[in-house]
């Protein structure tokens, strides 16, 4: 009865061990965030706005190894735009904990490369490096329950903001008021001095030659 009892144990023991290091496998221990804050802004040509980046450690039972990121072992995340138009003032930034924020700036219109009103790009922030884990295994070699070792790496999901340029603003189309009537006859007046000024005047310039 002892030993049953024993080998239950050990079976249990055996079982949850096998369990994590499968979860391990799936990626699902190591899936830290890359937080960029709202995933959207908008910055006019020539300007420039700030946002603020961190890593997550993934939450959740299945989350054995907590923060990625150390002092040992930081983690890189970089930043790169579809569009040469959008860049950031940092490439990348080095992260050592899960808590602390960075502060990155957007500038549209940059390297010569003019942006269009309404222009769209996406600028996405890539995680790499962080610490790996040793997790342990149960397998079967030959009947036999066999402890194996394996190295589960860090993983990461990205995260992304969309940047806008903004439309010109068009306001509404000013019609000029018409020219003052001075001496109340419908413009009459002013259209016949105009048509006077149009007509040839050779005739009076025959008369002073001939005198």
């Amino acid at each position: 009865m002892t030993r049953t009892k024993k080998w239950a144990g050990r079976a249990s023991t055996l079982t949850a061990m096998t369990a994590a290091g499968a979860l391990a496998f799936t990626g699902l221990a190591f899936a830290d965030d890359v937080d960029m804050g709202n995933n959207s802004m908008t910055v006019p040509e020539g300007g420039s706005d700030t946002f603020t980046v961190q890593l997550l450690a993934s939450s959740g039972g299945s989350d054995v190894a907590g923060c990625n990121a150390t002092s040992d072992h930081p983690v890189t995340i970089t930043f790169t735009a579809d569009d040469a138009w959008a860049t950031v003032d940092k490439t990348s930034v080095q992260v050592t904990d899960c808590t602390t924020t960075h502060q990155v700036t957007v500038s549209v219109a940059g390297s010569g490369v003019t942006a269009t009103a309404g222009a769209k790009t996406t600028l996405t922030g890539t995680a790499t490096g962080g610490r790996s884990e040793t997790v342990t295994e149960v397998v079967k070699v030959k009947g036999q329950d066999t402890f194996v070792d394996r190295t589960v790496l860090p993983a990461y999901k990205t995260d992304f903001i969309n940047v806008q340029v903004p439309l010109l603003a068009t306001g509404p189309v000013v019609t000029p008021p018409p020219a003052p009537d001075a001496d109340g006859d419908g413009g009459v007046g002013l259209l016949r001095q105009l048509c006077e000024r149009g007509q040839p005047r050779t005739g009076r310039r025959r008369q002073r030659r001939s005198g």
